[in-house]
């Protein structure tokens, strides 16, 4: 969208805080019901952020505005049963095209319901949603500023949210006792009532599975030292280091987590040790998080790391750098055209 409008930096930026404050007014009004019956909201949620925020960058009026949210609400999907396939990460790719496609259908004038929202067979009533009105999350937009209030996550770890509190607690752990996999008799890891449900994966057979495996992640933390990208690659995925230790690793739902904090948020570690040593953690939250905040040096490394897989590296800093200034930047086309594969070829 910021494209097609030849906006500049600030207008993206502008653009996404408005998206952020919609789901998050979306997320306030629907879970914990919407995301505990199977929804997946970064595809139920993103499609209506990112509607919002391209019909911002693309000037739309208040009528077409709401036709685009409604619009939006009718390509919005996601499922949870697809976490450990190739479609679980589609889910965000789909709800930023979906979002930018409502705008524009929006923008040339089709029709949708007022209603398709909150209306008896609306968005909320279909989703599953806690509550069926949006009176109280909406009351407080552009007064109360979610980006401010809690901040953003940047997640330093390539595996499902609800693996990093425990992998900086084992990190922590491996990094203070200098255990290796050969010392560690087992481990106990607990949760709240929520991670297990989506953690489905306690022998992964492919990285999308181990991706959201406690028990292949704690492993592999414990084997190597980190977790990153090639984590996941088919080479770890079937190294018998790490498959050794699968079994001496278990994690089940400890009833003190859970109750005064955000879903996958906390976790309990145990580490018994050959020798006797019982080593133990616990983890509110994890590095990235608001309260503990991503340094610098690590948001490049993770930049770097991803944007390697297809950037050269001239390219991937010359990327780095114009998101770092992307307030001054005149058109986001500059941007998108150093991301593209295809522009250094």
């Amino acid at each position: 969208a910021g494209e097609l409008a030849g906006a500049p930096g600030q207008a993206l930026l502008d653009a996404w805080v408005v998206g952020f404050e919609i789901e998050a007014a979306l997320g306030a009004a629907m879970n914990p019901r919407h995301y505990t019956q199977g929804w997946h909201c970064t595809s139920t949620l993103g499609t209506l952020g990112a509607a919002a925020a391209a019909a911002r960058l693309l000037g739309l009026d208040r009528d077409a505005i709401a036709r685009c949210l409604a619009v939006a609400a009718s390509e919005a999907s996601g499922v949870k049963e697809n976490f450990g396939t190739d479609a679980k990460p589609l889910h965000a790719g789909l709800a930023a095209r979906n979002g930018i496609v409502a705008a524009l259908l929006a923008k040339s004038g089709l029709t949708a319901s007022a209603r398709a929202l909150d209306g008896p067979q609306g968005y909320l009533k279909a989703m599953a949603s806690e509550r069926q009105s949006l009176g109280d999350a909406l009351e407080v937009l552009g007064r109360r500023w979610e980006v401010l209030e809690t901040g953003v996550t940047i997640k330093l770890y390539p595996s499902c949210a609800g693996t990093h509190p425990a992998l900086d607690a084992i990190l922590d752990l491996r990094r203070q006792h200098g255990f290796t996999a050969a010392d560690v008799e087992a481990i106990a890891i607990g949760v709240d009532a929520l991670t297990p449900t989506i953690l489905i994966y306690d022998r992964p057979a492919t990285g999308l599975e181990a991706k959201f495996s406690m028990q292949y992640c704690a492993a592999a933390a414990v084997v190597m030292g980190r977790v990153g990208l090639d984590t996941f690659e088919p080479a770890l995925v079937n190294d018998a280091r790490i498959g050794g230790l699968l079994p001496r690793i278990a994690m089940t739902v400890d009833a003190t987590l859970g109750s005064d904090a955000p879903a996958l948020t906390q976790a309990r570690v145990t580490v018994r040790l050959r020798d006797g040593r019982m080593l133990g953690a616990y983890a509110d939250g994890a590095r990235g998080y608001p309260a503990r905040p991503a340094t610098e040096q690590e948001v490049t490394t993770k930049f770097r790391a991803c944007a390697g897989r297809v950037l050269d590296a001239d390219r991937a800093d010359a990327a780095m750098l114009m998101l770092r200034s992307l307030d001054h930047l005149a058109e986001m086309r500059r941007l998108t055209d150093c991301l593209s594969p295809e522009a250094q070829r």
